[in-house]
């Protein structure tokens, strides 16, 4: 799921996810990570927060998951955000810069590492219990 952030009330919207997960499934969330880097850019695609890891793995706790995994993802790629969207106030992102982001990609996953301290999203798999646990 990559909507959470556009939710008002997310909370809520984990809740109805956890009810209609099997027992035993998994969910898995791709959230804009860090407050802090909030700017125009998340405001233009509808975005109404961003988010620390310990925040929203308690809000998919608090739903009734068990957390399996939770990362930062693209640790470097904050820079650029912060930039385009906090500095600058852009609109969108250079379509250039998405292109050369692209193309460094591969290189920019092999430098941070599996598991970053910080990043730009963050990605948590949750998982229901199984049924009788």
């Amino acid at each position: 799921m990559n909507v959470i952030e556009h939710l008002t009330d997310d909370d809520a919207a984990l809740r109805r996810l956890y009810s209609i997960l099997a027992p035993g499934g998994k969910l898995i969330v791709y959230a804009p990570a860090d407050q802090r880097l909030y700017g125009t850019i998340d405001r233009i695609v509808g975005h109404k927060r961003r988010y620390t890891k310990e925040e929203l793995t308690e809000k998919i706790s608090r739903a009734g998951c068990t957390i399996v995994e939770a990362r930062y993802r693209n640790r470097l790629g904050r820079l650029g955000w912060w930039i385009n969207s906090k500095l600058l106030r852009r609109k969108h992102l250079p379509k250039a810069q998405s292109r050369l982001f692209d193309m460094l990609v591969p290189a920019l996953r092999a430098i941070e590492g599996d598991n970053p301290a910080r990043g730009l999203s963050l990605i948590v798999i949750a998982q229901k219990p199984a049924a009788g646990n």
